[in-house]
């Protein structure tokens, strides 16, 4: 065995992997389905794991599955809209805040609450151009499968 193979992670420890990405990835689409009347403002203590693991966890799994039988339309669709549905969880504070105002008297902050939302927006199209061109490396990598 070369020191390359003893460095290489065994078939049986990408499968682990695998399995906790999908994990992740699961616990957190069961979040954003029971928050998803919440367009924006959702407080990020609402997610099982800090918003930069489920990004890696999401990364993992598409690149395990790109450009092989498991690989669906449907599902990169599906990780995509919850990879940009991360941007809608805020700080606590912030989303409690957020929903304060959303909750006053009619046109009472009305306009800091637009803000929000186009923020929100702003971030959701930032991270459907970054899962994008994710995707689009690792099938560039494969060889434009």
């Amino acid at each position: 065995m070369t020191d390359h193979d003893q460095s290489a992670p065994s078939r049986k420890h990408v499968q682990e992997l695998l399995e906790a990405a999908a994990q992740v990835v699961s616990e957190y689409g069961k979040v954003v389905q029971a928050t998803s009347d919440i367009v924006y403002g959702v407080p990020e203590s609402k997610l099982p794991y800090p918003k930069d693991g489920i990004k890696k966890a999401i990364r993992f799994y598409l690149m395990c599955v790109i450009g092989t039988d498991k690989e669906d339309n449907a599902l990169i669709e599906g990780l995509k809209l919850s990879y940009m549905r991360l941007a809608a969880f805020v700080p606590d504070a912030d989303a409690h805040s957020t929903r304060a105002r959303d909750a006053a008297t009619p046109g009472s902050g009305r306009e800091e609450v637009l803000d929000a939302a186009q923020k929100v927006t702003d971030a959701m199209t930032e991270m459907a151009k970054e899962f994008d061109d994710y995707v689009a490396s690792v099938r560039e990598q494969r060889g434009g499968e």
